[in-house]
């Protein structure tokens, strides 16, 4: 089978290393994987072998993407000849959708959300997220748990009965020789320094408590700021730092080779953070302590065991979170060695219900019933540029060009006329 792969850009994050993993493992079973971006990034470099990327460029609008027209032929081609295309984010969703009507596409669009703001935002005038609400069939809207389909049920006032689940997989075997580290009393957090992960914000205070306490422990941060957006998380969690007097026990990595990560998971003692990391991490024996996106209060429904199934870092719309983080990390932290080890044996367990193995051939299922094509949307003036983005841009341009040609030659004779007449 042929498939197709969009995202807005291909930094290091969970989407795009999730996208690199199904990828990885349709090629080595004789699919085709093609991987359509509008900027590249860290990862560029990283594609596995085999599979054709195109990064188109793009304009930028501060976090928002919006690929540059025209597309390459070669692009056309592969979405054209495509059996399924699927998005990773709600631009991402925008840009498949816009390929398929502009190519008149027979490919069934499947629509990842694996964030909750994906696709929420109410409103015409928000053409990405309409897009992705009213242009893809529910049955192919893919969520990675049902708090997260009860999210997008909440805010779009509508129930999404056939929208499937589908778990994030990750590579749960492979890390089954890797054990953590009791004694070296560092917590560890992986991931982009984003605003809706706000426990790289309220950690300084968490560590602070800890330190005051009597802890000998330590907070490394795997990850950066993300690239052309405008969240300067890094500076502000430097800051904070600083203001606590923590600064000496907090060690920015940056962003780390992903194959070392495993490396940096049996140095740490507990994990702090939400998303395929904490499972990554959890996959190696690391306490998970999972936080919530966008709680700027240091909350938590509990370590990774005590989250409904397939949740990993979601808010969910049952009930609030009521526990503290900086409790969850002294039950860790004070531990005996069979205590510990228990932990361990939790965190394990797990993570099992994400392997990639049972998790892919889920997929498959997911993909045999999705539904071909995409819905036609509303044709209003807001939304022109949604269906008919080429038209749309084609049109201004040639016209722009035009009179802009007509006035180069208007003045080009004008000056001319006045240097014939000065002789």
């Amino acid at each position: 089978m042929k498939f197709v792969f969009l995202t807005c850009r291909l930094v290091m994050g969970g989407n795009e290393t999730l996208m690199i993993r199904m990828a990885r493992w349709l090629i080595s079973r004789g699919h085709s994987v093609a991987i359509i971006t509008a900027q590249g990034g860290y990862l560029e470099g990283k594609m596995p072998e085999d599979c054709e990327t195109f990064i188109v460029g793009s304009t930028n609008f501060g976090a928002a993407v919006v690929p540059r027209w025209p597309f390459p032929r070669r692009v056309r081609e592969r979405i054209r000849d495509a059996d399924f295309v699927m998005s990773f984010s709600g631009g991402g969703c925008m840009f498949a959708y816009h390929l398929i009507r502009a190519t008149r596409s027979r490919a069934k669009l499947i629509a990842g959300v694996f964030h909750p703001n994906t696709g929420t935002t109410i409103g015409r005038k928000h053409f990405f997220d309409f897009v992705f609400q009213e242009g893809t069939h529910d049955e192919n809207k893919l969520y990675m748990n049902e708090a997260m389909r009860q999210i997008h049920e909440h805010r779009m006032d509508r129930p999404l009965p056939t929208s499937p689940i589908w778990k994030l997989p990750v590579e749960v075997c492979d890390s089954e020789n890797v054990f953590p580290n009791r004694q070296s009393g560092i917590i560890l957090s992986v991931g982009r320094l984003t605003q809706f992960k706000g426990y790289n914000l309220y950690m300084p205070r968490v560590l602070r408590q800890l330190l005051n306490e009597g802890y000998d422990t330590q907070w490394h941060v795997i990850g950066d700021d993300e690239p052309n957006t405008r969240e300067l998380v890094k500076e502000e969690m430097i800051a904070e730092c600083k203001r606590l007097g923590v600064l000496d026990r907090c060690t920015m990595h940056g962003i780390v080779p992903y194959e070392e990560l495993r490396q940096h998971f049996a140095k740490s003692t507990v994990f702090v953070g939400m998303g395929t990391a904490m499972l990554e991490a959890s996959a190696c024996g690391v306490p998970s302590v999972c936080a919530v996106v966008d709680d700027m209060d240091g909350l938590s429904y509990g370590y990774l065991w005590n989250q409904p199934p397939g949740c990993v870092g979601e808010r969910l719309t049952s009930r609030e979170p009521n526990k503290k983080v900086v409790n969850l990390l002294r039950n860790v932290l004070n531990a005996d060695e069979r205590s510990y080890l228990e932990f361990t044996e939790k965190a394990r367990a797990s993570v099992r219900q994400f392997e990639l193995e049972d998790r892919m051939n889920e997929f498959f299922s997911i993909c045999a019933a999705a539904k071909e094509g995409t819905k036609p949307i509303s044709q209003s003036r807001t939304l022109y540029i949604a269906n008919k983005g080429q038209q749309w841009i084609r049109k201004r341009i040639v016209s722009q060009t035009q009179w802009w040609k007509r006035r180069l030659l208007k003045s080009t004779i004008e000056n001319d006329s006045k240097s014939v007449m000065n002789k």
